[in-house]
């Protein structure tokens, strides 16, 4: 058991989403459509720089952080690491994407 009280379970189960929450899933849905529409090119930055508007304005940062908690990596990423000449010695999921 985890010694849990039984009031303390009961108010965090009727406690409401946190704004923050909410905003980190609703931006996480966006930088998904962002990132596979455009083929996984672009990176944090680039995606940053499509979701800010004036009224809410989106960090890189944030963007970065959840593109990695999702394992979502750039194209140009992955280009950056391995080069365009070591295709044999990238992971199988990655060898059809065109450098």
């Amino acid at each position: 058991m985890l010694e849990v009280k039984r009031s303390g379970y009961y108010a965090w189960d009727k406690r409401l989403e946190s704004k923050r929450s909410i905003r980190e899933r609703n931006l996480t849905e966006l930088v998904k459509k962002e990132f596979y529409e455009n083929k996984q090119i672009p990176g944090s930055v680039k995606i940053a720089e499509m979701l800010s508007k004036p009224e809410s304005p989106v960090n890189r940062k944030t963007i970065s952080k959840i593109m990695r908690n999702n394992g979502w990596k750039s194209c140009e990423y992955l280009k950056s690491l391995f080069g365009s000449g070591l295709q044999s010695h990238i992971h199988e999921k990655y060898q059809k994407i065109n450098f």
